[in-house]
């Protein structure tokens, strides 16, 4: 016999192989070298690019004595430490059964040796340099990997809370997708929500601040990881032992992965999938922890409830989340490991993730009617809680090839027809379009820096929420009365809304030799509607010396109610925040036709043309938080 060909887990973090874990990975390769399976082949591991980022791929090959099957795509979950290399078990456990179909664990961007990562903008007072990520950027992520890098259509694995990730990528393209695992997911009723933007922001403030660096830093202790995980994470606290809390530790050791983390600690994830539930008809499997009970018993985890309790009633939707600052200040009393240590149990996982096992997959077939209808659904429970990969490797192993050659090998089912991109498009949540749409406002410094590059990625994200307008007559819906801040504006010019200091001091005080041309105007741009009056007000705030400048225009919703008729009115110049008044005249000249293309709570893009003119410059505004 010749000698088996190993992948060490050397190839997933650069460390050897255990020597348990090596003995019986040789004993499995020299079985399968006298059987009619290949054996086993090497665990590769890719650096990969992906736009602007660099990110780390290990690839399990599948068996070339096995039919071919779709490869399955692993998304790792987010949190402290855990990133592909977590899943290393898993993947051991998939080498050693010969497996029919490659395995791909991918890190997302921001999480494991993922490149460049972002930095804080001031070194002692904080405040990231980029907003937090969300569900739909990783989703494009896994999508551009199944595309460009393995080139056939995939069967995606989402973990806990990246299960988000797995759905947004069956929507994004269910030619790619052709099946979806939800690994350990949340319970339906935290996939109900839709928090506000308001509320997200709050949490990254703190989480950017000082104290976010610090809580990172206390989070990735061992005697940490080893209370959170005991009591929050597995059903048996004897497996949360000297490996898991290496590799945790070792993933935890950039502490700028704490960006990735504390954008779902902050909620981006926390939008209402159930639109997108009910109408995926792709073969889906839905896999959860078996080991849950309604309460921990003492040191044994959330996963060991008292016997025959019975598991509470889930909590309506509005009461999932209870994210607080208090609540992540609670970290810090977690000073040691030990079963004993009421400190390190965090009522907001069991929330999330639900306590009666069965219920939540009786939850997900109630939430999911379409893949019902298809014969598309499968549910199953295994042994542990919430890190299945860690508890069950074996077991999990067994589950997700079984699913993929149940439905996609020489005995699969016909399959009900999927629905097209488009329409599973237009069913995922909307928050994660608007908050890359103002995560490219801030890159670009609100237009005013926008590459051709990055007016096309614009031009994009406003087709796809634009098509998804959800107010009718936008322009004389009283949603737009009230104080908005510009985000964004296209037009180089500033035209009449002005995006830097210069084309506002151009455009307002009139060309050198004017002594008010000089003065600095670069600060807040708002915009104040009061439709009951007609009447539209743009504002320039300096932050120099309190300098205001602002016109006053008058409005006019069309018959149609998607458009204003826009005249100019006014314009004054003043000081001390419009309290000592330098200059003031009638103006006119000025008429257009100023579209309203997207209009909700909180999010405005505003499309204007003056009359006679062949341009069309957009606009993109945001609710104003006083």
């Amino acid at each position: 016999l010749s000698a088996p060909t190993l992948a060490p887990s050397a190839l997933l973090r650069g460390l050897e192989m255990p020597l348990h874990t090596l003995a019986s990975a040789l004993l499995a390769a020299t079985a399968s070298a006298v059987s009619p399976a290949l054996p086993i082949d090497v665990i590769r591991t890719r650096l990969l690019n992906y736009n602007g980022f660099t990110y780390t791929s290990s690839v399990v090959p599948a068996s070339a004595a096995s039919p071919a099957l779709p490869p399955v795509v692993l998304l790792p979950p987010i949190g402290v430490g855990i990133d592909r290399t977590f899943c290393g078990r898993l993947l051991e456990a998939w080498a050693v059964a010969s497996p029919s179909a490659t395995l791909h664990a991918i890190d997302v961007i921001g999480m494991g040796d993922s490149s460049p990562k972002p930095r804080m903008k001031r070194r002692l007072l904080g405040g990231w340099e980029e907003p937090p990520r969300t569900p739909r950027e990783w989703a494009e992520q896994v999508v551009a990997y199944i595309t460009e890098e393995v080139g056939e259509p995939c069967v995606v694995v989402g973990q806990s809370n990246l299960c988000t990730v797995a759905l947004e990528a069956a929507a994004l393209d269910p030619e790619a997708v052709k099946g979806v695992v939800l690994l350990g997911p949340p319970a339906v009723e935290a996939l109900s929500l839709d928090k506000s933007p308001e509320a997200i922001a709050k949490v990254w403030r703190i989480v950017g601040s000082p104290v976010g660096a610090a809580l990172f830093r206390f989070a990735r202790r061992k005697p940490f990881l080893a209370s959170f995980s005991k009591k929050n994470l597995f059903a048996d606290p004897a497996l949360v032992d000297d490996d898991y809390l290496d590799v945790c530790a070792a993933g935890a050791a950039d502490a700028a992965t704490r960006h990735a983390v504390f954008s779902f600690v902050a909620g981006t994830w926390r939008q209402d999938y159930r639109p997108l539930l009910a109408a995926l008809a792709t073969p889906t499997l839905v896999l959860s922890g078996s080991d849950v009970g309604a309460a921990a018993a003492a040191g044994g985890g959330v996963g060991r409830g008292e016997e025959g309790q019975t598991p509470p009633a889930p909590p309506a939707a509005e009461g999932v989340d209870r994210t607080s600052i208090r609540g992540l200040l609670r970290w810090f009393a977690v000073w040691r490991s030990g079963r004993d240590q009421g400190a390190g149990s965090f009522a907001q996982v069991g929330r999330d993730l639900g306590l009666d096992p069965e219920a939540k997959l009786r939850d997900y077939e109630a939430a999911m009617p379409a893949a019902v209808a298809a014969g598309a659904l499968e549910t199953s429970l295994l042994p542990g809680w919430n890190v299945l990969v860690w508890e069950s490797p074996a077991d999990l192993a067994a589950a997700l090839s079984g699913f993929v050659r149940r439905r996609f090998g020489d005995a699969a089912p016909p399959s009900a027809a999927a629905p097209t991109s488009p329409s599973l498009r237009s069913l995922l949540p909307v928050g994660p379009v608007k908050a890359r749409l103002f995560r490219l406002a801030a890159r670009t410094a609100g237009g005013a820096a926008a590459t051709a590059a990055d007016l096309e990625e614009v031009r994009e994200v406003l087709a796809e929420l634009e098509a998804r307008n959800p107010t009718p007559r936008a322009a004389s819906s009283a949603l737009l009365d009230g104080e908005w801040d510009q985000c964004f504006t296209n037009n180089p010019a500033g035209g009449v809304v002005w995006s830097d200091g210069r084309t506002a001091r151009r455009k307002l005080l009139g060309p050198p030799p004017s002594p008010l041309a000089a003065l600095p105007l670069t600060g807040r741009v708002t915009q104040l509607v009061d439709l009951s009056v007609g009447e539209y007000r743009q504002r320039v705030q300096s932050r120099a010396l309190g300098l205001r400048a602002e016109l006053r225009a008058a409005v006019a919703p069309t018959e149609d109610g998607e458009a204003w008729e826009v005249a100019f009115r006014s314009f004054t110049f003043s000081a001390a925040a419009g309290r000592l008044p330098l200059r003031a005249r009638e103006t006119s000249g000025y008429e257009g036709v100023w579209r309203h293309s997207y209009v909700d709570a909180d999010t405005r893009v505003m499309r204007t043309r003056k009359k006679g003119a062949d341009d069309e410059w957009v606009f993109v505004l945001r609710r104003a938080v006083t």
